[in-house]
């Protein structure tokens, strides 16, 4: 019988059985730690906290506390909803964590799709459809989160302050640049899937030829 190239890769990172059982533990236990914090932050009794500024193109006069009809603001910054609708519950960050309902279903989707995939790399074929399928899926999720990241810091979050505060407050949030390095990770992570996939291309035509 031929040697097998492909097979040889994979049973080389059969080998490291023990360390994929620890990755499958550390996403597991990543991902039931955010659940925990990521619910404790989201439901407080008292609502929700966002940080704002002043909007530099009006003269707002500071107070101690600025009580709006849907909304109190605090001398600090501190903007506060006592009553969050089901969507600002969803795209504002929680006070624990300081990440987004959205953010956390993704991370935990994303824990689940590693857990998945780190069982499959122990067998005997590592290039297969299944596999190729996970990877793809985990890096679609991933530019799905940074495409809905850019709407909630870009456009919704300062919309919703703005109209809450009458425009005289905006957000404190920037743009943050591991965004765009988000978007590039899902892209590799969607070629690695590719890869996979040529790679089972490439093992039937050497099986053909034994």
């Amino acid at each position: 019988m031929k040697p097998n190239l492909f097979r040889s890769i994979a049973n080389n990172i059969i080998k490291k059985d023990a360390l994929n059982r620890k990755i499958k533990r550390y996403f597991f236990g990543l991902m039931v730690l955010y659940i925990i914090l990521g619910l404790f932050g989201r439901f407080k009794p008292d609502g929700i906290e966002v940080l704002v500024q002043p909007n530099s193109q009006l003269m707002v006069a500071q107070k101690d506390i600025t009580v709006y009809p849907a909304c109190t603001l605090k001398q600090i910054g501190a903007l506060h909803i006592s009553h969050p609708t089901v969507l600002q519950q969803a795209l504002f960050p929680d006070t624990v964590l300081g990440i987004d309902l959205i953010t956390l279903l993704c991370i935990c989707l994303g824990c689940i799709l590693i857990v998945l995939i780190i069982p499959k790399l122990n067998e005997n074929n590592l290039f297969r459809n299944d596999i190729s399928l996970l990877i793809r899926i985990l890096g679609y999720l991933i530019i799905f989160h940074s495409v809905f990241s850019i709407y909630r810091m870009v456009a919704y979050i300062p919309n919703e302050i703005a109209i809450l505060t009458n425009h005289e407050y905006v957000t404190q949030n920037k743009f943050p640049i591991f965004v765009y390095a988000e978007a590039y990770m899902g892209l590799l992570v969607i070629a690695i899937s590719y890869m996979f996939k040529r790679g089972l291309q490439l093992q039937e035509e050497l099986d053909l030829t034994v």
